[in-house]
């Protein structure tokens, strides 16, 4: 919580920090996960509501879910065109004390499904698709202190950096509207 991972760039009413941006920095912290595609044999285009499903449990009892989709130019530079954010709470009540997201580190998870929001993008042939999943993407938003959601924010101090796992089995997976090459080249129905 002390460091989250920064935004940079998406949607922004800060001129310098807002749109299309490389992501080469952010793809070099060891807190975001990188998961790209095979180079592209033909084009593909997207447009519409980008969705991610992620499998996840925490060391704590609050985190956020920050998955952003890039693209990845063939020279190699990726750029973000959408991502979107999921605070995930532990259920708590008066007996659970200390309860963590999906039962801890070693439970077996919760499903999250964040919506990164909608996207209009041609993907060249020989460029990839990239996805970035992380738990922050500050100042865009407020960062996760980790703590318990039933402490008021403002008396909430900065935690203890969660260790959070993130599945990776075929149980997590980026759904991509994507419109076939016939519509694209105006054959057929959208």
């Amino acid at each position: 919580p002390s460091a989250p991972t920064p935004a940079c760039g998406g949607p922004s009413f800060n001129i310098l920090n807002g749109g299309e941006r490389s992501q080469a920095s952010v793809e070099r912290r060891r807190d975001v996960l990188v998961f790209s595609s095979a180079r592209l044999p033909e084009p593909l285009t997207v447009a519409g509501p980008v969705g991610l499903t992620v499998r996840v449990a925490a060391a704590a009892p609050s985190i956020d879910v920050v998955g952003r989709l890039c693209l990845v130019t063939d020279l190699g530079g990726s750029v973000n065109l959408c991502e979107g954010m999921l605070r995930l709470r532990a259920p708590m009540d008066a007996a659970s004390g200390g309860a963590q997201v999906g039962g801890g580190v070693d439970g077996p998870g919760v499903e999250a499904r964040v919506e990164l929001g909608p996207v209009a993008a041609e993907f060249p042939r020989g460029s990839r698709v990239r996805l970035h999943v992380c738990s922050a993407a500050h100042p865009r938003w407020m960062r996760n202190l980790c703590d318990d959601p039933r402490v008021p924010l403002g008396e909430q101090r900065t935690g203890m950096a969660a260790k959070v796992r993130v599945w990776v089995d075929g149980s997590s997976r980026l759904v991509l509207p994507s419109i076939p090459s016939e519509a694209r080249r105006g054959v057929g129905p959208l």
